[in-house]
């Protein structure tokens, strides 16, 4: 919720310059904007996140059709392979990147109580959920790679933004930060949703303060939503995306491993629990998860203490 409300608002102030030196004012003007259109409740929270991913898809697809429209730049001569050698320090950190981006694959299971069926239809999120980032994220990067070629890729921190703004100047870096404020308000309101059923839960079942465990007329955890807004609040006012979201890939890390572990716990401890979903492969496949889990952790322990 943090981080994607400052890159929100660092998209704000390449729209409006004067924000510029405003960034964590920004960030949380954004996080106190985005957690009362979920207080309402549960229905006024769906709505307005299935019209936000439309209006993302649509954003996300009308740019790549733009670049894949965009007559290539000239290339340049292609770096020489020692340039980009591959490092383990490197090599972590860009796991740890991508590790946040796919994050969120997993949170429809958080919804399994508000689901009628939800043995069929959240193992199907999850799959679909996935596979369609996926294709988003080749189809993006095939049309960088028709719009730059691969030479211009390499080492470009915003390629998108190079390519928008060497065919339309200043006029295509503002479409672009437009474009990039929708894709990123929607995303973030997305984590407005999830957060607060984990709190609750955890209010429920004794692990946190009951009164978290609270939900309001409209099916909202009312208080667990103030507290989490309040503290991403705070972390935004910081404006240290990258901070932020580097920490948010390796906690992740970490809670995947104790999520591998707490299966094997389940799994040992109520054998007869009914498991609508099915884990394939198993054990096998949940074992590889723990042990790759495990030691890409550990690895970034050693890299990066």
């Amino acid at each position: 919720m943090a981080s994607l409300s400052i890159a929100a608002a660092e998209f704000a102030a390449v729209l409006v310059p004067q924000l510029t030196n405003h960034i964590g004012p920004t960030a949380v003007v954004v996080t106190a904007a985005l957690a009362p259109v979920n207080w309402r409740g549960v229905v006024v929270g769906e709505v307005a996140q299935m019209i936000a991913t439309l209006l993302k898809a649509a954003v996300i697809g009308a740019l790549i059709a733009a670049l894949f429209l965009m007559a290539p730049l000239p290339s340049y001569h292609a770096a020489s392979s020692a340039q980009y050698a591959l490092a383990l320090g490197g090599l972590l950190t860009a796991y740890r990147l991508i590790y946040s981006t796919y994050a969120g694959w997993g949170l429809f299971g958080y919804f399994t109580e508000e689901n009628a069926d939800p043995g069929r239809t959240v193992p199907r999120a999850m799959a679909w959920g996935v596979l369609g980032v996926m294709a988003l994220y080749l189809l993006m990067f095939a049309a960088l790679g028709h719009a730059l070629r691969v030479a211009r890729l390499q080492g470009a921190d915003f390629p998108a933004l190079d390519a928008m703004t060497s065919k339309f100047g200043a006029v295509g870096a503002k479409v672009l930060a437009a474009a990039a404020f929708v894709i990123v308000l929607s995303c973030n309101h997305s984590n407005f949703i999830p957060g607060p059923r984990i709190a609750m839960a955890m209010g429920n079942a004794r692990y946190a303060p009951r009164w978290l465990g609270r939900a309001n007329a409209g099916g909202t955890p009312d208080l667990a939503l103030l507290a989490l807004a309040l503290g991403s609040a705070a972390l935004a006012a910081t404006a240290s995306y990258v901070l932020i979201f580097v920490l948010l890939g390796t906690l992740n890390m970490l809670l995947q491993v104790i999520t591998d572990l707490a299966f094997f716990r389940l799994r040992r401890r109520e054998p007869d629990l009914p498991r609508p979903f099915r884990a394939l492969l198993y054990p096998w496949a949940p074992v590889l998860a723990l042990v790759l889990d495990t030691g890409i952790l550990i690895a970034v322990g050693f890299a990066e203490p």
